[in-house]
């Protein structure tokens, strides 16, 4: 029986990562405002669910366009420089609006979890090995 390799489909690859992606940014975001929280004690008739509530501002903000540059770099999914490439695409931005700004303190976990997600949890284009029927 003969068989043939096929390589991961663009839509499969940036399905994989967005879902990677939308996690990453969730749990980074989430001990985020957790250390924030434990660090500055908010009084005792405040309840401290204000930074989680800033995620939902931020991740369409920065999250969807990270999203949308996965989706532009999908094509490019098998370029052996993939995981350099997305490290300037995703953080790029950012650190310009860090230092456009000056008083982006926020930009720097926001830029640590990108470069998370590109260094360890961007997917590998997959490649299987599939039956040939005759």
């Amino acid at each position: 029986m003969a068989a043939e390799v096929r390589d991961e489909g663009a839509l499969r690859w940036f399905l994989r990562a967005a879902v990677r992606y939308i996690l990453a940014f969730a749990v980074g975001w989430f001990v985020l405002a957790g250390v924030l929280t434990l660090l500055f004690l908010p009084p005792d008739d405040q309840v401290p669910y204000g930074l989680v509530g800033v995620g939902y501002v931020l991740f369409p903000l920065f999250g969807g366009i990270s999203l949308v540059i996965l989706l532009a770099l999908s094509p490019l999914r098998f370029f052996p420089h993939l995981r350099a490439v997305a490290g300037i695409a995703l953080t790029g931005p950012l650190l310009f609006i860090l230092f456009i700004s000056g008083t982006g303190w926020l930009m720097w976990p926001l830029t640590a979890i990108q470069l998370g997600f590109v260094l360890k949890l961007m997917p590998e284009a997959r490649f299987r090995v599939v039956a040939r029927r005759p």
